[in-house]
């Protein structure tokens, strides 16, 4: 067995190392000026994707596509059986006990003049608004996300319950669709959009 000369080995060590320490500082010098552009480039990128776009869920209506604004939304739930209302118009579906809470349901379908579909019946979605009183408008189905910027968004003038269209999903407007006299009726008048 040879005998290991332990200096030698001990010099190789110690000069690799200040090899790589000099290395290693030469690179760091760089570093906070090459994280600092990225954090700076990746704010920039999201100031204007949170300037420039809305975020929007998708929701069927029979063969038609709605969205509502994200920030129009509290919650989504299944549409379960809700109370029944004698002597309430169409619309109103009757109210939901939701946590304690009772909220009239909606049915979105009959509120934008689409005809009447007989199955639809204790299926479906409930999307609680951000609303007082609280309301839910039910629909038969959610679909995506839709992000758009506003420029895509093609108004529509004389659909007053909509904003625009977006490709084939018209985007609701639910500020004007609170002046329906249904939903004047339970004084939704005071609905908000919250931006």
């Amino acid at each position: 067995m040879s005998e290991i000369d332990w200096q030698t080995l001990n010099q190789r060590l110690l000069d690799n190392q200040s090899q790589l320490s000099e290395h290693n500082s030469r690179e760091i010098q760089f570093w906070p000026d090459l994280l600092e552009r990225r954090a700076q480039q990746l704010a920039d990128r999201k100031q204007l994707v949170q300037k420039s776009q809305k975020t929007f869920l998708v929701c069927q209506l029979q063969t038609e596509r709605y969205a509502l604004a994200l920030t129009q939304l509290k919650e989504i739930a299944p549409f379960k059986t809700c109370t029944f209302l004698p002597l309430a118009p169409p619309s109103l579906l009757g109210i939901y006990n939701q946590r304690g809470v009772m909220v009239s349901v909606l049915e979105l379908a009959d509120l934008l003049g689409l005809s009447a579909h007989p199955s639809r019946c204790g299926e479906g979605y409930l999307l609680f608004l951000r609303s007082v009183p609280p309301v839910a408008l039910r629909v038969d189905a959610i679909g995506d996300f839709l992000h758009f910027e506003e420029q895509a968004l093609i108004p529509c003038p004389k659909a007053p319950f909509l904003q625009g269209l977006v490709g084939d999903v018209q985007i609701l407007n639910l500020s004007a669709l609170s002046h329906a006299p249904l939903l004047q009726s339970i004084s939704l008048a005071s609905y908000q959009e919250q931006e």
